[in-house]
């Protein structure tokens, strides 16, 4: 008797399985019929939908079942709302340019033309080119062509479109405001003419305010007269001690040459 029943459940479980596989095999059938039919019925308007779209706007639609929507209301449901929004992204890739949009939230800041043109005419020279122009603006102020030149080389090494952190320009770095005090427009200070006419009327102008002496001359040159003037001397900051040292050693090496040169 125990025999029997085991073989009826052996016999059931069996069955049950056929059945199983059976259902699984027509399941496939029946979604690859329905992707056929569905490919049959959409193909001819696929290109169509395509062309509505730039190439590099177009968004491939979401992984979807095969079966018709019609014969499976729960997947409809559900792609129906990816789909609303792969539609809404498209067009609003469409009508909105990125570029402009991103422009109105962080402007760019504008070249300076000036500076661009002047180097487009001359790609910065060497510093043997600027020495008749330092030299006869500086004779014209009284001034040691030698100290001149040491500052340029200092300042900017020789490079007429020097912008610094703290907004000083060209060979001599000159601050606009500087310029503007000796006649000199912003925009000309990336001239080497007008540069130097500047330095070294302002150069000349601490001259005697600071009675010749040199190493007041370079601090304030660096730091501004009114630190100098604020602190009695050479300010207590590294950089404009520094500086005042980088120049007093140029000019020394320039007065060293001009002395082999003579001789």
């Amino acid at each position: 008797m125990k025999q029997r029943q085991r073989r009826r459940i052996n016999i059931d479980v069996f069955t049950g399985i056929v059945a199983a596989l059976a259902l699984v095999i027509v399941s496939l059938l029946l979604v690859i019929a329905a992707g056929i039919a569905y490919a049959g019925t959409h193909a001819p308007h696929a290109p169509e939908a395509v062309q509505l779209l730039p190439r590099s706007h177009f968004v491939p639609p979401p992984f979807a079942d095969l079966t018709p929507a019609a014969e499976t209301p729960v997947v409809a449901e559900t792609l129906a709302p990816m789909a609303s929004a792969a539609v809404v992204e498209v067009v609003a890739a469409t009508n909105v340019n990125p570029l402009d949009e991103w422009l109105t939230v962080q402007p760019l800041p504008m070249p300076d033309w000036n500076a661009i043109q002047l180097a487009a005419k001359d790609p910065a020279p060497l510093a043997s080119s600027y020495r008749p122009m330092i030299r006869d603006a500086a004779l014209a102020r009284s001034l040691s062509p030698e100290l001149v030149e040491a500052i340029a080389r200092v300042e900017s090494d020789f490079n007429p479109y020097e912008v610094s952190e703290k907004g000083a320009l060209g060979l001599l770095q000159v601050m606009p405001e500087t310029g503007a005090r000796f006649g000199v427009a912003r925009e000309r200070l990336f001239d080497p003419k007008d540069n130097i006419a500047a330095g070294t009327a302002y150069l000349a102008w601490l001259r005697d305010h600071y009675r010749g002496d040199l190493d007041l001359i370079l601090a304030a040159y660096n730091a501004g007269e009114g630190a100098v003037d604020h602190h009695g001397g050479i300010p207590p900051f590294r950089e404009t001690q520094q500086y005042v040292k980088r120049v007093r050693a140029a000019v020394r090496q320039l007065e060293a040459q001009v002395k082999r040169i003579r001789s």
